[in-house]
């Protein structure tokens, strides 16, 4: 039986916000390989203004936007969405494809 420490899950969740100071919250899947992520995008980011179908073809559909919290509407977004700045964005995304959205988000 696994126990769970604390302390652990503390050091976890350090370890996440440093290695990924542009996302709010991150939740590891699947052993690691696949992240669930709460990024608010920042005024400037490349991702602000590009619809969601565009991004995609753009970066071989390396993520998945699963919602987007605007003011106080939650959109469960389509391929004509767009994201925009001051958006709170759920993304899931793997491992590997981790570096290729920071550069769109940052």
């Amino acid at each position: 039986s696994d126990l769970v420490y604390p302390e652990m899950l503390g050091g976890q969740f350090i370890a996440a916000a440093i290695s990924r100071p542009w996302a709010r919250q991150s939740v590891s899947l699947c052993d690691g390989n696949l992240l669930l992520l709460a990024v608010k995008v920042r005024d400037g980011a490349p991702i602000v203004g590009q619809k969601l179908m565009d991004i995609g073809r753009m970066h071989h559909e390396a993520f998945h936007v699963a919602a987007i919290r605007r003011d106080e509407d939650l959109i469960i977004p389509r391929g004509n969405d767009t994201i925009e700045q001051g958006d709170h964005v759920i993304i899931a995304t793997t491992l590997k494809q981790l570096t290729d959205l920071s550069m769109i988000l940052k």
